[in-house]
């Protein structure tokens, strides 16, 4: 009975022992078989994920491609304000990657797995297995700083800028050009702050990665501007009372014209008022005289037998003098209508005759092609009228022999009468012709005379009128006109 209990005995722990060798066997027709496969095609085991990226059953170069293709779908976005400004792939940034390292690198990764037991094991029980694969990636700083540069974001930069006072001078209107905050950046700044942040992720980066970066304040080197377009609009809105004055002067064809340009600087500002300079008025004025004023001013000429003479200042009673004072007031009262306006200055105008000092000008040509021209050498004058001679005659002027020389100089008619009665204190004469044009001298018809021109008026000259035939009289009187010059000079 013991021996049967103990052969009973025996012949289990041999089955048992022959299950064991059987699943021995097994294991390793399994594993034999497992490792045949392997080598027959080098693959991850099932479960093997990598950089949360499942490559169950993928070769090393699969994997390679897969990854990289979703780093290629990567896009690296810089914000600035909630906007994005700038956004590109990896390799936008400069960011590549060695393909072959890689690949050589998870190869050497795939037969780690597939050669160490325990992965084998965990291969068989179906268990997950995780691998962290660090590859290096290839950095092109070039492409880098060429990308991420303030002229490539979206926004445009802008320099920051004051509020100014500006003038449009076809509207004629003050206006003002609103302050700029700008947002100029230091493109060294901001590319540090991107490839800081790139260098970060890239440790740890997938296809699904948010990867943004905002510009840093430190960034920006625009200045901050404090607007004052308020301030400057009130200036504006005061200004724009003289904003369409525009006085036009008239010198014959010649113009000077004052605008905004030069009347913006003539404007006081007083708190809610705004005035004309009366002194800058004044200013503008006197200059304006002392450039078209001819009167008492020497005049330089060129007589009709081509010789130039020069009549002094002192000897100068024909010609134009502004009324400064008169003028002044005008100019403020015109700038003040905020009007257009053209017109001549105001001029001292009338004699004790109420006849003017002149008669028409070109610039600061006061004869302008209209002048009587008497030689008193050569007793012999020209009327020319517009540039063309109208008359020309002898003459006989004032009495050498008696002292009684007719005056030289530039001067006006200062009247005229036709017919007149000549009176002095040995004479009393009717003459149909009478120009006057200097204390008590003038042109005048001599039907007393028989002749003239010559040597006459040496010893038998007037008292400094100058005498004339009655018809050389008759075609000046009808052709002019008071204020018209006359010119009497001696050859040199």
């Amino acid at each position: 009975m013991a021996n049967e209990k103990k052969k009973k005995k025996s012949k289990a722990k041999l089955i048992i022992l022959i299950i064991l060798l059987l699943i021995i066997a097994g294991l390793m027709g399994g594993a034999y078989y497992y490792m045949r496969q392997v080598s027959m095609r080098p693959a991850f085991l099932n479960g093997t994920t990598l950089n949360d990226t499942d490559v169950s059953g993928m070769e090393p170069a699969d994997v390679t491609a897969l990854l990289l293709k979703d780093y290629a779908d990567v896009q690296f976005s810089v914000t600035e304000n909630d906007e994005t400004v700038l956004t590109g792939s990896l390799a936008d940034y400069g960011y590549t990657f060695d393909q072959d390292a890689i690949t050589e690198a998870l190869a050497g990764l795939q037969q780690a797995e597939v050669t160490s037991p325990k992965m084998v094991l965990n291969e068989l029980l179906h268990r997950p297995i995780t691998m962290a694969l660090d590859f290096s990636n290839l950095f092109d700083e070039e492409t880098f700083r060429s990308f991420v540069k303030a002229e490539n974001l979206s926004v445009p930069r802008v320099a920051s800028k004051e509020a100014s006072f500006l003038y449009d001078p076809e509207k004629k209107e003050c206006y003002v050009d609103a302050a700029v905050q700008g947002n100029e950046i230091d493109d060294a700044v901001l590319q540090n702050a991107v490839q800081e942040k790139l260098d970060g992720l890239m440790e740890n980066i997938s296809a699904d990665s948010a990867l943004t970066v905002t510009i840093p304040e430190n960034a920006y080197t625009s200045p901050v501007i404090e607007d004052q377009t308020a301030e400057l609009q009130k200036k504006c809105d005061l200004m724009n009372q003289y904003t369409k004055a525009v006085i036009t002067y008239t010198f014959g064809e010649e113009k000077q014209v004052l605008n905004f340009d030069t009347i913006k600087d003539w404007i006081v500002i007083d708190g809610d008022k705004a005035s004309i300079d009366d002194t800058k008025v004044t200013e503008y004025v006197t200059a304006m005289a002392e450039k078209y004023n001819t009167r008492h001013h020497a005049h330089t000429f060129r007589t009709t037998g081509g010789q130039e003479i020069t009549i002094p200042a002192e000897k100068v009673e024909y010609g134009y003098t502004v009324d400064q004072d008169a003028e002044a007031k005008q100019l403020k009262e015109d700038i003040q209508s905020n009007q257009e306006v053209t017109r001549e200055p105001v001029y001292v105008k009338t004699n004790d005759w109420g006849n003017p000092y002149y008669l028409k000008r070109n610039g600061t040509d006061d004869l302008a092609g209209t002048y009587i021209e008497a030689d008193l050498t050569k007793q012999h004058l020209w009327y020319y009228k517009d540039g063309k001679l109208v008359t020309e005659s002898d003459f006989v002027s004032g009495d050498v022999s008696e002292d009684r020389e007719t005056t030289t100089g530039l001067f006006y008619l200062a009247y005229m009468e036709s017919p007149s009665m000549l009176e002095g204190q040995d004479y009393n004469t009717e003459v149909q012709y009478w120009m006057a044009f200097h204390d008590g001298e003038g042109l005048h018809d001599a039907v007393w005379r028989g002749s003239f021109g010559g040597n006459i008026y040496q010893t038998n000259g007037s008292h400094g009128c100058l005498n004339l035939p009655l018809s050389a009289a008759r075609t000046i009187y009808e052709n002019t006109q008071p204020g018209t010059p006359i010119i009497i000079y001696k050859e040199s």
